[in-house]
């Protein structure tokens, strides 16, 4: 699940792309959208919530512990993370990205790009928790 902060956001489109990596599964995801930003000095960009655990919190979907590695570009150039916090929800766990300039504001249109991958993302029968299984039954 990602979710955001804003609701002025157009244009917004995601790829998914799954496929085998060695021995686990691996998900990429390419997310595009447009901001309008207010003229006002208000805003720095744009923040996004990106869970890095699924099952409840059992199954570990990011290779370096707690954060995604998340890539983004603001027309085109790469754009800063400003800052990240950790939090808990329904029993996974997720990283808010600040994303932008702390010293600076976006003002007007602005298109961006937010690359990044999970791992683990299938489970074989096997590894699903008691309750996931009896859930798909």
């Amino acid at each position: 699940m990602v979710t955001t902060s804003y609701d002025n956001i157009e244009d917004f489109t995601v790829d998914f792309y799954l496929k085998k990596d060695g021995d686990t599964s691996r998900l990429d995801v390419e997310e595009n959208f447009t901001m309008i930003f207010p003229e006002s000095n208000s805003q720095h960009g744009p923040v996004r919530q990106l869970f890095y655990t699924n099952q409840s919190g059992k199954n570990l979907i990011v290779e370096n512990g707690k954060k995604v590695d998340l890539e983004v570009l603001m027309d085109g150039s790469p754009f800063p993370i400003a800052d990240t916090e950790n939090g808990t929800r329904g029993g996974d766990r997720y990283t808010t990205y600040y994303i932008g300039r702390a010293s600076s504001y976006l003002h007007g249109e602005h298109k961006f790009t937010l690359k990044y991958y999970y791992k683990n993302v299938i489970l074989d029968s096997s590894e699903r928790s008691e309750e996931h299984t009896s859930e798909l039954q």
